[in-house]
């Protein structure tokens, strides 16, 4: 996992565990990961590959209390917004967090197609 690789930007390390949701698309889109798990509780970083706002409820809504401890929860979603189309962004995205408990902190660019945000549970008072 070189300086500024996918999984560097991801903050996926050599001992890490991820979740990949839905497996072959996060695999697929980030390479080779050093462990990967199926059980969100037991997972330090996940993805989530979400191209609609009910992949990325459905994910939040099943996995969010799981993984409220992880170090990195990544929503991997297509470039372009909804000015192409797509109707995920960032700003969709961001709408839905809060009710969830959850806000976003980071965005990284995955590659020409793809950006991820990374998600974490909202702090006592925010």
């Amino acid at each position: 996992m070189g300086a500024g690789s996918t999984t560097t930007k991801l903050q996926i390390k050599d001992d890490s565990t991820v979740l990949c949701h839905p497996e072959p698309a996060a695999l697929e889109m980030v390479g080779p990961l050093p462990g990967t798990t199926t059980d969100p509780a037991a997972a330090d970083v996940a993805l989530a590959v979400v191209t609609t706002p009910d992949e990325v409820e459905a994910f939040m809504t099943s996995h969010a209390a799981a993984l409220a401890d992880a170090r990195a929860v990544w929503l991997i979603y297509p470039k372009g917004g909804t000015a192409k189309g797509i109707p995920v962004s960032r700003d969709t995205i961001w709408a839905q967090m809060g009710p969830h408990g959850w806000r976003l902190v980071s965005n990284v660019s995955v590659d020409e197609v793809w950006s991820a945000l990374r998600a974490r549970p909202l702090k006592p008072g925010e």
